[in-house]
């Protein structure tokens, strides 16, 4: 059974600068994880960057590490970010002697194919998931409309993190009669419209429902946003974190693995899911779908239905023959195994691993308070980690630790010092009780920055301060709120409640101009104590003469918890200058039309719109949704813009926002065009004293 076309012949050597949204658990999980174990990769996360900076901030850092980095591709996960970059960073990555290569997540025809498509002509190299969207991009290039080099790549899974393990259930053991997981999108001030596609998959749940209701069948529904919809509801189990997952599918009988592609289009989508059920050894039913089908094979490995009445039909039956279920549920697992592991894909974008290779994987630990764990050993990650004696020389290795509290503390440190228990270690980093860290990324730093003879180095932290909204295993830029601590921080760039909040539950010392925050300091061992005594007794003449090597890279990716409060911070930035925008346009009458009606950033606006009674609000434009209504607001296709003459069109567009944009620049004269996901467009100040 074939299921890859041709891969192109592959460069398997050369470093790799891994781009984009990668604290996405999945993401990390799939790409991150694989890549760090067998290639000389280093990993930037777009979310904090994007949250912190301006497009051309992120842009210059990256260009920074390009230039000292010594990396021969540059691999880009598209998702969520395509927007956020410019076509002239691409045009540079690549003037620099990088090959551009990308991996489109979700790349199905019309809609997700059409959103990439626009981008394709910044890559060397495109990988697709969709077989459909790949045989798109070779009918342009036939066309001599694309040039790009294009591979159907489908997804695999983490056999490491999914696989039947000791936990999986013998039929009697099952808990569960059927199962889904996966997000509700549907938005949460507007449940009948959606934050991405979602109207498929919630139809096919509530005709599930009904079915299970019906024979008395035990159904749970699992993940983000289900506890808030209006009947499944009560099918609602809870938010799992990854090896709940595993465990909840080892326990399932039968996961419904329903996957589509944009509302409306009637395809089959190809999803991670599909993957990682086969790999924990568990039955699946999926809707019809030819390139799974390429994958598996049906009926022995993975069963279709085609309409509902065939789902239920089948259902009834697998609930039933028990032997015969689990036999196509391990011949899935099997295939899986040998054909479908994320390292075999990783491997077919970049060659085999050109040697045993193993970065150590960033410590994700928490950070206990001192008067929880007591200080007499190194903190070290609860993540599988090579051992000091089998890791290569060429990795350093930073030990994380907590700030001592006390002088009693701190000379026990001492000791442990002198006697040699950090001697392994390059650098040692501490971090206040108050920080949880998510990353610690050593590969941003430029090689062989550990042989620099220094005592200490700077670094910058991203400290996320609130999460906004969002499935909290899908962090995106527009779902925190936060900061990048630079090595020092200006306190005159810095809200004075801020600064408090930064003051209160960091260690820190300063001056007239600056914070210096512990964080952002990388010590040697042996200079270790003197670093803590600087800050303890805030001499900050004691820290200079440690003379830190900036480093200008973030390296430290933390979350503030902290009972301190920080509701100054927990809405949206872009709320309280659509709030003074609503009251301009109340008293001048100017008429306003939203451009949008999907995604988060609409969903958090929708209860200012309606509190805004005195605005002349004409509706909302969306090209998909024309036609319909949006609470009582109309929704119009684009071509009705000009006939509604708005005097100001407000572009609510997270992702898609700077595309929209171009299209409406004809608009520009006749209306004014406010991007609410740019607070930096010039045209705010214009509008806004």
């Amino acid at each position: 059974m074939s299921s890859l076309m041709p891969a192109p012949e592959v460069r398997a050597n050369g470093r790799i600068l891994m781009v984009g949204a990668l604290s996405i658990r999945f993401v990390r999980d799939n790409w991150v994880t694989p890549l760090r174990q067998s290639y000389d990769t280093a990993f930037v996360d777009v979310a904090p960057l994007r949250s912190a900076y301006c497009r051309e901030l992120t842009e210059q850092y990256l260009y920074r590490l390009i230039q000292q980095g010594g990396f021969a591709r540059l691999f880009f996960y598209s998702e969520a970010v395509q927007a956020e970059f410019s076509d002239t960073f691409f045009e540079r990555a690549r003037g620099a002697g990088l090959e551009v290569i990308v991996f489109h997540a979700d790349d199905d025809p019309e809609v997700w194919f059409r959103q990439n498509a626009a981008y394709d002509h910044r890559y060397d190299r495109i990988y697709s998931p969709s077989r459909a969207g790949v045989e798109r991009r070779h009918a342009l290039a036939r066309a001599g409309d694309c040039r790009v080099q294009v591979t159907y790549l489908p997804w695999g899974y983490n056999p490491a993190l999914f696989h039947p393990g000791s936990g999986a259930a013998a039929p009697a053991g099952k808990r569960y009669d059927v199962v889904f997981a996966g997000a509700n999108m549907s938005q949460r001030n507007n449940p009948e419209h959606y934050v991405r596609e979602g109207w498929d998959r919630q139809q096919t749940l509530v005709e599930l429902d009904a079915i299970c209701q019906r024979h008395g069948i035990d159904f749970a529904l699992f993940g983000h946003g289900w506890d808030h919809h209006p009947t499944l509801h009560r099918r609602h189990r809870g938010f799992p974190e990854q090896d709940e997952l595993v465990s909840i599918y080892h326990r399932a009988r039968i996961v419904v693995n329903t996957g589509f592609s944009a509302d409306g289009e009637g395809r089959p989508q190809t999803k991670l899911r599909h993957f990682e059920v086969a790999g924990c050894g568990t039955f699946q039913l999926v809707n019809d779908n030819p390139e799974l089908r390429a994958l598996f094979e049906p009926d022995r490995e993975m069963v279709f239905y085609r309409d509902m009445a065939e789902l239920e039909a089948k259902l009834l039956y697998y609930l039933e023959h028990d032997e015969e279920r689990e036999a196509i549920a391990a011949a899935a697992e099997r295939r899986a195994r040998r054909e479908h592991t994320q390292t075999q894909r990783v491997a077919a974008i970049f060659g085999p691993p050109p040697q045993p290779f193993a970065q150590p994987e960033p410590s994700t630990e928490p950070i206990p308070s001192a008067q929880k764990r007591p200080f007499t050993q190194p903190i070290t990650s609860a993540q599988p980690r090579l051992s000091i004696k089998s890791r290569p020389a060429a990795h350093p290795i930073v030990e994380q630790l907590p700030v001592p509290a006390t002088e009693t503390e701190l000379e026990r440190l001492e000791g442990q010092i002198a006697a040699g228990d950090f001697a392994h270690a390059t650098a040692l980093l501490f971090l206040d009780p108050a920080l949880e860290l998510l990353t610690r990324e050593l590969t941003v730093l430029n090689p062989g920055w550990d042989q620099a003879p220094v005592d200490a180095w700077g670094v910058r932290t991203f400290v996320q301060l609130a999460r906004l909204h969002g499935n909290r295993l899908h962090r995106r830029k527009q779902d925190i709120r936060g900061l990048v601590l630079h090595e020092r921080v200006d306190k005159t760039r810095c809200q004075p409640r801020l600064l408090d909040l930064l003051r209160a539950n960091l260690s820190c010392l300063e001056d007239a101009e600056f914070l210096y925050p512990l964080c952002n300091l990388l010590v040697r061992p042996h200079q270790a104590a003197a670093a803590l005594r600087a800050y303890r007794s805030s001499d900050l003449d004691a820290l200079r003469a440690l003379d830190p090597l900036p480093t200008g890279r973030l390296v430290n990716d933390v979350i503030l918890t902290t009972s301190a409060d920080a509701s100054f911070l927990t809405e949206a930035a872009y709320l309280q200058p659509l709030r003074a925008l609503l009251a301009l346009l109340a008293r001048t009458g100017e008429t306003l039309l939203i451009y949008g009606a999907q995604g988060e950033m609409v969903d958090q606006i929708t209860p200012l719109l309606a509190e805004a009674t005195a605005v002349r609000l004409l509706g909302f434009a969306d090209r998909r949704l024309a036609g319909k209504t949006l609470r009582h607001w109309p929704i119009v296709g684009p071509e009705a813009i000009e006939h509604q003459q708005p005097g100001i069109i407000l572009i609510a567009a997270e992702t898609s926002g700077p595309a929209i944009c171009r299209d409406l620049s004809a608009h520009q004269g006749r209306a004014t065009l406010v991007p609410l996901y740019d607070l930096a467009a010039p045209v705010w100040s214009v509008l806004l004293p």
